[in-house]
């Protein structure tokens, strides 16, 4: 007797570790109970066919609920790592091919050069030339805890560059009015309060307006530079010449531009290899190749998931046709045709799927909100909830229609195996 109520309490506890099966069972229970309902047709052969599969087969069920959610999961986890991956390509660089040449130092290709280079792979249908400027000060940057040992100055783009740049991204234009914008990739930097801080350009008093990761590395190389509106530079140094092009074509080789991009300059520790230009297509590459691993293996993990998920279902649902067959003959006797017992077998086995997946597939809701407040969250420019929402739905069709397929194959084999087509069969089976 203890060992009975020692394997109920297990049973329960298990039971309440799944709820949402505790809720289907309860369900069952409480449509046996409608003498209505379960006088009609063939639903009360069923329901107690499910109500001891809920039984028996609670742990089971509820183990297969928790694979499918971490295939989703992994699933939603694998395109939002796609849809970063993407995102960071456009953010390090914006355009085909950048450039930036600082000017205090000997360029081992000139711009002139490496525009020859680069329609050696593709046609140039657009330029766009920039420049950063600089008085040498360190004015703002000394606000930087260690600006002295990285050799920081003070580097200036002008705001109607900035916004060209940003218009040809996509992206809104940004408004100053005497004020100097913080542009950086390093949160460090980012969290520095400059607010005590204005520099004084061309008898004009400018002001921190703030500071900002979100936009486009637009001066790689650069750890930090600072928009001001465009009469601030007046008359002040070209410490940089930049220029962004965009291609005709993105199929070339881009690794072969790289390499003849790329310059060997002596130092004191010897030769190093330098490049004064990025390359989109290389950095697709080199993030794609990074992040590729993890991408096809999360997909992998969640297609063997939900396939041994699935393949746990149909053999135990397959191991039942002997049982399954005398019920089902019983209900021969008792008059159901054909069409009665392919509808009663349809509902049971269809039931019987659904419950593991029923969870799941509503985890697909939150899983979309929580990637599209992700999305929010690191203000990735472009995307938003709704992309993460179409991104789940996309999983879940998908998990969907591989579920249906093997429902559809149990069903037909089950049908073959139980239901009775005529009274030789039946004497036979009986």
């Amino acid at each position: 007797m203890q060992e009975q109520e020692l394997a109920a309490f297990r049973r329960d506890r298990l039971g309440f570790i799944f709820q949402e099966y505790n809720l289907l069972d309860t369900l069952s229970g409480m449509l046996l109970r409608s003498s209505r309902l379960k006088n009609k047709g063939t639903n009360t052969v069923i329901l107690r066919g499910l109500s001891g599969k809920m039984t028996v087969n609670s742990l089971l069920i509820g183990a297969l609920a928790t694979l499918l959610v971490f295939a989703i999961a992994m699933s939603n986890v694998a395109f939002g790592e796609k849809t970063y991956s993407d995102f960071a390509v456009e953010k390090e660089c914006p355009y085909d091919v950048m450039a930036l040449v600082d000017l205090s130092e000997e360029p081992g290709i000139s711009m002139d050069e490496g525009r020859q280079i680069i329609e050696q792979y593709s046609p140039i249908t657009a330029q766009l030339d920039f420049q950063l400027y600089s008085l040498g000060e360190t004015t703002l940057c000394s606000n930087i805890m260690g600006y002295e040992l990285m050799g920081w100055t003070d580097q200036f783009m002008p705001l109607s560059q900035f916004n060209q740049l940003l218009t040809g991204c996509g992206q809104e234009p940004v408004s100053l009015v005497q004020e100097y914008l913080l542009v950086t990739d390093v949160q460090g930097i980012c969290d520095v309060d400059f607010s005590d801080k204005a520099v004084w350009l061309n008898g004009k008093n400018y002001t921190w307006a703030g500071s900002s990761m979100d936009y486009p590395d637009f001066a790689r190389r650069l750890w930090m530079y600072f928009v001001v509106p465009d009469e601030a530079v007046a008359g002040m140094p070209v410490s940089h010449v930049c220029a962004a092009y965009t291609l005709e074509s993105s199929r070339f080789d881009a690794m072969a531009m790289l390499k003849d991009l790329t310059y060997v300059e002596e130092s004191q520790e010897g030769p190093e290899e330098h490049c004064d230009f990025a390359i989109q297509e290389e950095y697709r590459l080199y993030n794609h190749a990074n992040s590729g691993t993890l991408i096809i293996g999360t997909l992998y993990v969640s297609t063997v998931f939900v396939c041994m998920a699935l393949a746990i279902l149909s053999i135990k649902t397959l191991s039942t046709l002997a049982d399954e067959r005398r019920r089902f003959a019983i209900l021969y006797r008792l008059g159901a045709d054909v069409r009665m017992q392919k509808s009663a077998l349809l509902r049971q086995i269809g039931a019987f799927f659904l419950m593991p997946f029923a969870f799941p597939l509503l985890m697909t809701v939150p899983m979309g909100v929580i990637f599209g407040k992700v999305y929010e969250i690191w203000d990735f420019q472009g995307l938003s909830g709704q992309k993460a929402m179409e991104t789940a739905a996309m999983i879940a069709l998908v998990i969907t229609g591989i579920y249906v397929l093997y429902f559809v194959i149990t069903y037909r084999i089950a049908c073959d195996h139980v239901v009775c087509y005529g009274s030789e069969k039946q004497e036979i089976e009986a």
